[in-house]
């Protein structure tokens, strides 16, 4: 029996997952790199990636160098909302308030930023 294709999505992400925290708990830089090189052709041809077969993504791993900067702590009221049954929101942000450039926005992208 065949495992179906959103299951074997679901095993790489976590599998990917995984290797990236453990990673990080020995001490190494590591991040994942998707995008568009996981589509080039001739890049799949070379690694034999078939043509029923996909590249989930390129692991970068090293040692560290240097500590990364200092980031500023994270409001946490700046990147969570309650939510109940039956009834909106009322700390939902404006449109204007959720944009790339949002004081939220750039809140959680300082959140997952490397540690």
């Amino acid at each position: 029996m065949r495992v179906p294709e959103r299951e074997q999505w679901l095993a790489a992400g976590s599998a990917l997952g995984n290797l990236l925290n453990a990673a990080h708990q020995l001490g190494f830089g590591a991040i994942m790199l998707s995008g568009e090189r996981c589509f080039d052709v001739l890049l799949c041809s070379e690694l034999g990636v078939e043509s029923t077969e996909y590249l989930a993504g390129f692991i970068s791993l090293g040692s560290i160098t240097a500590a990364p900067p200092q980031r500023k702590p994270v409001m946490l009221d700046t990147v969570r909302a309650f939510w109940r049954s039956g009834e909106p929101s009322v700390e939902t942000p404006a449109k204007s308030q959720i944009g790339p450039d949002s004081a939220a926005s750039n809140a959680i992208s300082e959140s997952r930023a490397p540690r």
